[in-house]
C-alpha cells in the first residue's frame, strides 16, 4: 500500500533509522507515526517482525519503537504538518472552484446546428434537406404574426456562496479534547476515503469509526466508502473510534447540543400520531362502530 501523500511528505523530514536484520530470518516493515493517537509519537520509526510461516518473531512486544523526538522537533514537525495540510486543502479548493467555474465557450445557432452529426436514411444514404421557401404572397397569415426568433438566455450567475468545507470533530484519545479537520467537499458531499488528512490521522478505514446520526441521535459505524451530504451551512461532522462512548469523549454533550431540533424537513409528517380515539392510523379505515 503506498504512502499518502501526507505521510510522505512527514518521511521527507524525518530520516529513517537503520533497521536491523532478524536472526530468525523474517522481515522487518518499518512505518513512521503520524501521531494520531498520540500527539507526542509525531515522527517517531517503528518496526515489527513479520514472522514467516513455522518461525517465532524476534522481538517481544511485537513493535519495536525508536526514541520519541523532543518536544521542540515535535512541535517543528507538527507545524510543518499543519502547513501541508492548509496547502492541500488550498489547492483542492482550487481545483474545485476552477472545475465548476468552467463554462462551455458561446456557440452560435447555426454553427451548433452544422455541428449536429444527421442520421443516416433508412436507404443507407444520406437525408435529402427539405427546402424551404417565404410564404406566399396570397397567404392569409399576416408577416406581424409570424414569431420572431428567441433571444439568446443570459448567462446563468454561479453561486459565490458555495459551502466548499464542512468543520469534523474528531475524538482521538480518551477524555481528550477533540481534533478539528476541514473537509473538502465535492458537490455539496463529503467523502472519507476520498480524505488523506482524515484516513491518515484516523488509520480509515483499516480502523473503524463511527459519525453521530443528528436523525437517529447515535453514534452509527462509517462504511468505507460512506459519504455525507452537507446541507446547512452551519452543519458539522462528530466522529469517535467504535469503541468509544459518551464518557470517553468530554464535552460531547455540549457539542451534539447542536442537533437538538435538526429534524429533517417532511419528517414529521411521516410519524404515526396516535388520534383522540386512541386509533393509530395503521389501517385504510378505521373500524365501524357496532
Amino acid at each position: 500500500m503506498s504512502d499518502s501523500p501526507r505521510k510522505a511528505f512527514l518521511k521527507t523530514l524525518v530520516r529513517r533509522p537503520r533497521i536491523p536484520r532478524c536472526p530468525n530470518g523474517n522481515t522487518h516493515p518499518s512505518e513512521i507515526c503520524m501521531g494520531a493517537s498520540r500527539a507526542e509519537d509525531v515522527g517517531q520509526y517503528y518496526y515489527y517482525c513479520k514472522a514467516e510461516p513455522g518461525k517465532q518473531p524476534c522481538i517481544c512486544p511485537a513493535i519495536y519503537w525508536f526514541p520519541m523526538h523532543s518536544q521542540q522537533r515535535q512541535d517543528e514537525l507538527k507545524a510543518s504538518l499543519k502547513e501541508f495540510d492548509d496547502q492541500l486543502v488550498a489547492d483542492r479548493l482550487k481545483r474545485y472552484s476552477t472545475s465548476s467555474s468552467m463554462l462551455p465557450a458561446n456557440v452560435t445557432p447555426a454553427a451548433a446546428i452544422s455541428s449536429l452529426s444527421l442520421p443516416s436514411s433508412q436507404a443507407g444514404g444520406p437525408l435529402t434537406p427539405v427546402a424551404t421557401s417565404p410564404l406566399p404572397p396570397s397567404s392569409p397569415l399576416p408577416v406581424s404574426s409570424l414569431p420572431e426568433a428567441s433571444p439568446t438566455p443570459p448567462a446563468i450567475p454561479t453561486k459565490a456562496n458555495v459551502k466548499n468545507t464542512v468543520k469534523i470533530y474528531i475524538f482521538l484519545e480518551e477524555n481528550g479534547d477533540p481534533i478539528e479537520l476541514d473537509g473538502v467537499l465535492e458537490h455539496g458531499a463529503y467523502s472519507f476515503i476520498g480524505d488523506d488528512t482524515f484516513c491518515d490521522r484516523t488509520n480509515f478505514p483499516d480502523a473503524s469509526w463511527n459519525i453521530y446520526d443528528p436523525f437517529k441521535q447515535s453514534f452509527i459505524g462509517i462504511s468505507t466508502f460512506s459519504q455525507q451530504q452537507i446541507h446547512g451551512d452551519d452543519e458539522f461532522l462528530v466522529v469517535r473510534p467504535e469503541s468509544f462512548t459518551d464518557k470517553d469523549c468530554p464535552g460531547i454533550h455540549a457539542l451534539l447540543s447542536h442537533f437538538a431540533d435538526y429534524i429533517r424537513a417532511g419528517s414529521k409528517k411521516r410519524k404515526r400520531l396516535l388520534g383522540d380515539d386512541g386509533w393509530n392510523g395503521r389501517g385504510k379505515a378505521k373500524r365501524r362502530a357496532d
